[in-house]
């Protein structure tokens, strides 16, 4: 779902947005794991606005709550959520189901545990996903409870502007692209529609046939919009030198499971040797284990292929044991654990 937020303050270490009354919700067409949002049909947030306190890396952020027409600190809720993203018109990030409510002067409570593995039945997360969402639920929950606030406990007595008012979504806030990776020589782009027909060229050169190739890129567009991530596009200033790829593994390939996470990387044959690979192929990795809070990533590459061998060595990668890709050739699978 969409929404809009002000900016209360923005600094390296803290991003602090206010919920203002009123402020519209609106929900991206299309077919969502798990049905439509459970907030669907509600035209916009009620009540008072909410104060949320956002860390940079960190898998939840700190909502603030008031009630009652006087507006007295009702207390915090920590809702788990994938690290927040920029985009160009403000922010993203993921509901990760589970939450901990801290009264104003009473003990934290466990929200939606129950729920986590209904969730993954509905297949909107897998069993990985969830068991990590879980173990960080816990450990949330253990240093709430132990009475531990990373936060200034002052926030609570924050009051907003009274002028303060939320505007309406800005046009294509549905469709934006991922924030860009950048290594300081290279940008890792989400690929978009417009990227069709030179990523098309790229996987025929890789020996893909044109048909094959653009059911691949078909499928990177669909990994984007169901997953949050997906292909990205390796620039060198405005030249686009290959691709790296960030996706389920889906079914077919024997030694890996259908929902573990893949990396992979192509390089344009006129960009090989210059190191494009491996600088890649390691933002993408440490992205994966990082940011979008997986915690392993797996590839798999054909005992002959040297450079690839090379490229997995380098970043980190381990082989994890023998495995036969979909046509059936013998491969190896390789692995990064964080």
């Amino acid at each position: 779902m969409g929404t809009v937020v002000l900016v209360v303050e923005d600094t390296p270490g803290l991003l602090v947005t206010y919920l203002p009354p009123g402020a519209p919700f609106a929900f991206p067409a299309g077919d969502w794991p798990g049905g439509r949002h459970p907030w669907d049909g509600r035209g916009g947030w009620e009540g008072h606005g909410v104060l949320m306190l956002h860390r940079p890396g960190d898998r939840h952020a700190v909502w603030h709550f008031w009630e009652e027409p006087a507006r007295c600190f009702a207390g915090w809720y920590l809702n788990l959520q994938e690290p927040f993203r920029r985009t160009r018109v403000g922010m993203d990030t993921q509901d990760l189901e589970l939450d901990v409510w801290i009264p104003a002067g009473g003990r934290p409570r466990r929200k939606d545990w129950e729920l986590l593995d209904r969730r993954v039945a509905e297949g909107r997360f897998t069993a990985a996903e969830a068991e990590t969402i879980r173990a960080d639920g816990d450990a949330l929950a253990a240093a709430a409870e132990a009475g531990e606030r990373w936060w200034d406990e002052s926030w609570a007595a924050w009051e907003p502007d009274a002028t303060w008012a939320a505007g309406p979504l800005p046009a294509g806030w549905d469709e934006l692209e991922p924030e860009a990776l950048d290594t300081g020589r290279l940008v890792l782009r989400p690929v978009v529609e417009r990227d069709r027909d030179w990523l098309v060229a790229l996987y025929v050169e890789a020996g893909e046939t044109p048909e094959q190739a653009a059911r691949e890129f078909d499928g990177a567009l669909a990994d984007a919009r169901h997953e949050g991530f997906g292909h990205y596009g390796v620039w060198l200033g405005d030249q686009p030198t290959g691709i790296v790829e960030l996706h389920r593994a889906g079914p077919g390939v024997v030694g890996i499971d259908a929902d573990e996470v893949e990396i992979g990387w192509v390089v344009a044959p006129a960009h090989r040797g210059d190191g494009i690979a491996t600088e890649a192929a390691a933002a993408i990795a440490e992205h994966a284990l990082g940011a979008r809070g997986l915690d392993h990533v797996v590839a798999y590459i054909r005992p002959g292929n040297a450079a690839s061998i090379r490229v997995a060595e380098k970043i980190g990668l381990t082989r994890r044991g023998p495995g036969r890709a979909r046509s059936g050739d013998p491969v190896e699978i390789w692995e990064l654990r964080r």
